[in-house]
């Protein structure tokens, strides 16, 4: 139980940072966008940024990766919500109720989106530049964060699995009841 505690201590801290951090992403960009830096922080220090790139200007990716960013904590956050609400339920020694199981799968599906989906978007939008491209102007992106997709896919699925697993275990243990 104290392990439980801890675990949703944690989720919660995690998601109050996240607001936190989306906040002070949205500040950076703005400031950015006006043609100041915020702190010591700069886009221009992230590699696609300084690529010359025919078809966005450099506020324009500042803008889309902001989005993005924005996409994938909103998502991270519903994502721990949704496991703090199945902890809760645990705390309570409530485990095979569907909302445990309905609460794991979301949070599986959020983390799925989150950290593959909404990035999957800029690579797209960046290939698609790189194809329009006069040749050698724009590279593609590097594809060394395949082990990190692979990670992903394996922490997602396994949330949608578990949800799925205390779904079937409330509908036998209903079918049970009914049968005594």
């Amino acid at each position: 139980m104290v392990f439980l505690q801890l675990f949703n201590s944690l989720l919660k801290v995690l998601r109050v940072l996240f607001v936190v951090g989306t906040i002070i992403i949205t500040i950076a960009a703005i400031f950015e966008l006006f043609g100041h830096s915020f702190k010591d922080f700069s886009w221009k220090d992230l590699s696609y940024i300084n690529v010359v790139d025919p078809y966005f200007s450099k506020n324009i990716w500042v803008v889309i990766i902001t989005i993005a960013i924005i996409a994938c904590i909103f998502y991270i956050v519903k994502a721990c919500s949704a496991i703090i609400r199945t902890m809760d339920n645990f705390k309570k020694s409530i485990y095979f109720e569907t909302a445990n199981g309905k609460d794991l799968k979301l949070a599986g599906r959020y983390y799925l989106i989150a950290m593959i989906g909404v990035p999957m978007v800029i690579e797209i939008i960046h290939f698609l530049e790189s194809l329009l491209a006069p040749q050698g102007q724009l590279q593609p992106f590097s594809s060394d964060v395949f082990m990190d997709i692979i990670e992903t896919l394996l922490t997602g699925s396994f949330l949608y699995v578990m949800g799925e697993v205390i779904q079937k275990a409330v509908n036998v243990k209903e079918e049970n009841d009914l049968t005594i």
